[in-house]
């Protein structure tokens, strides 16, 4: 189990408000679908197919240069730090760092294009020919969640990480907000991430009280 929710966290990650240094201009759609802002944060509702439900929280901590940090805590633990970038093409993860040791995504991955029409798509794979993954806009769709109703757009990503394991994911992102709802099939298993709630950080105790 552990294993399987160390995966679905390589494979699912993201991430509201105004715009980070070095954004305005860049990223286009993936921006509008993806926003990344410095101190905003999302709270997830991450249930399994046992029935078993935890919380994920995203936290933009910052931008240094191109470079923006998140961190991924699972029931209130850090789990991971992942570095994004924007340029002209899109949105791109570059680095990740967990337990599991440094991982340089190398060449970096889409995670959205800067234009996004439904039935387009896109191709990754890893230098070392270990990891792979294929992208496809699917199309627009409205989605309820315990955060609200959203109009998103989804998009389809399936492939192989670098262990060898198969994985299918569908992502539901709204304009203004980043992903509402993930979908993922990795190892025998099937994780659904809800978003709950959104915005600004407040200081750690407080949040750790919600």
């Amino acid at each position: 189990m552990k294993r399987i929710l160390w995966l679905v966290l390589v494979v699912l990650l993201a991430v509201t408000g105004g715009l980070p240094v070095g954004a305005e201009g860049i990223g286009g759609e993936a921006y509008d679908y993806f926003p990344l802002i410095p101190m905003n944060i999302w709270l997830y509702k991450v249930s399994l197919t046992e029935e078993k439900v935890f919380s994920q929280l995203v936290v933009v901590n910052g931008q240094t240069g191109q470079d923006i940090k998140t961190t991924v805590f699972f029931n209130k633990t850090p789990v991971m730090e992942v570095t994004y970038i924007y340029n002209e093409d899109g949105l791109f993860r570059t680095k990740q760092i967990s337990a599991e040791g440094v991982e340089t995504l190398n060449p970096k991955q889409m995670v959205l294009a800067s234009k996004l029409a439904v039935g387009t798509g896109w191709d990754w794979k890893a230098a070392d020919g270990q990891a792979k993954e294929t992208t496809k806009v699917i199309g627009f769709e409205e989605v309820i969640v315990p955060a609200g109703t959203f109009q998103t757009l989804l998009v389809q990503y399936e492939g192989v990480d670098k262990s060898g394991a198969e994985f299918r994911e569908k992502a539901w992102f709204a304009k203004g907000v980043g992903y509402v709802k993930a979908v993922t099939v990795i190892g025998g298993e099937t994780i659904t991430k809800e978003l709950v709630g959104y915005g600004e950080l407040t200081p750690v105790d407080e949040v750790d009280k919600n």
